[in-house]
């Protein structure tokens, strides 16, 4: 018999001032996916929220062993050394 492939969705909300990638996608249970997070020139990553819970200004976020949906949002500020 063939086991039914289970996804969770990843929903990015599109930043303003920077970019996610990838942005929205389907994930296969138990895989892993790396989200590479860049602010635009004059920006910094402010906060990361999953789930609407802070991970803090990483660029660089991962999701491990997916077991459900996840939301993902990035906000941005301008950079103070500017």
């Amino acid at each position: 018999f063939s086991e039914e492939l289970v996804t969770y969705p990843v929903k990015v909300t599109p930043p303003v001032n920077g970019t996610i990638v990838p942005s929205s996608i389907l994930l296969a249970k138990g895989t892993n996916q790396i989200f590479n997070i860049t602010a635009n020139t004059g920006y910094e990553i402010k906060d990361v929220l999953i789930n609407g819970v802070s991970v803090g200004k990483t660029s660089l976020y991962t999701i491990t062993g997916i077991d459900s949906p996840k939301t993902i949002e990035v906000t941005f500020i301008k950079n103070s050394s500017l």
